[in-house]
């Protein structure tokens, strides 16, 4: 029978994701087969081990500081966002096959066409080096789909859930809503637009944003399966937990981040 351990301790928590430990513990099968028609295989969300490894080393450098500064004035698509949108809340809401069929089709058609344009030069990078799209193109074509369809889903559903919850607590607490006012009138005046160099300025929305992640994560609960017996433990080795092989390890991060003493 499957066995199952709830994580809510930090030090613990550490000990099964560490990659250290990566030979003890991997992504569940579980979730993998939920996301498979969707995202397909090749990707850093289904990925294991060693394919992991690769993805987040070719990925890497779209994150650095540079990249990141050069895209601040790039507006989001209003075609690919309501598509998006469109499949996640179809996915979401709708568990039938032909609605998650119909919705993966118009994912991987809007996917490959986005490949399709950047390779016949009708679609450039905004950024100031390569962008994502780039730095895919160098891997083979099932590879490029996956991770592009992963970002484009992970991205929006990451977002909305941060925006949502984020307005959701600034209605329940004025004081908080009202700072968030003054600081962009004072540093954004006269309309202006927001920029990369804007960001550390904004230290009360950056505080609202991070206290939103913290009360709701967008990944509350997840999963790792033990493949290979071990033993937890915290820092000072006063606690320890022995983990046979195929026990599920649930990690509750909402749970984990209310916590008082953390």
């Amino acid at each position: 029978s499957l066995i199952r351990f709830i994580i809510v301790e930090r030090e613990l928590l550490a000990d099964v994701l560490s990659r250290s430990k990566a030979e003890y513990y991997e992504k569940t099968s579980f979730v993998i087969n939920i996301l498979k028609p969707l995202i397909g295989v090749h990707n850093l969300i289904v990925n294991k081990h060693t394919e992991h490894e690769r993805a987040r080393r070719m990925l890497n450098p779209e994150f650095h500081s540079i990249n990141l500064q050069s895209t601040d004035s790039i507006r989001p698509d209003i075609q690919s966002n309501t598509l998006t949108f469109s499949i996640i809340a179809l996915s979401a809401f709708d568990q039938s096959k032909h609605i998650i069929d119909d919705a993966t089709k118009k994912l991987n058609e809007f996917v490959d066409q986005s490949i399709i344009d950047r390779r016949n030069g009708k679609s450039s990078s905004l950024c100031s080096g390569q962008d994502l799209l780039d730095l895919l193109l160098s891997a083979v074509d099932e590879q490029i789909r996956d991770e592009v369809a992963t970002f484009v889903l992970a991205g929006h559903d990451t977002t909305s859930n941060l925006m949502t919850w984020a307005i959701y607590m600034l209605i329940l607490h004025d004081e908080t809503l009202q700072a968030c006012r003054e600081e962009v009138d004072r540093i954004l005046s006269n309309g202006t637009i927001p920029t990369y160099e804007h960001l550390s300025d904004l230290q009360v929305i950056e505080a609202v944003l991070h206290e939103t992640i913290r009360l709701y994560p967008a990944a509350p609960v997840y999963a790792r399966q033990c493949i290979r017996e071990h033993t937890l433990s915290n820092s000072n080795g006063t606690l320890q937990i022995f983990i046979p092989v195929n026990t599920m390890i649930v990690i509750n991060t909402y749970v984990l981040h209310r916590r008082e003493e953390y």
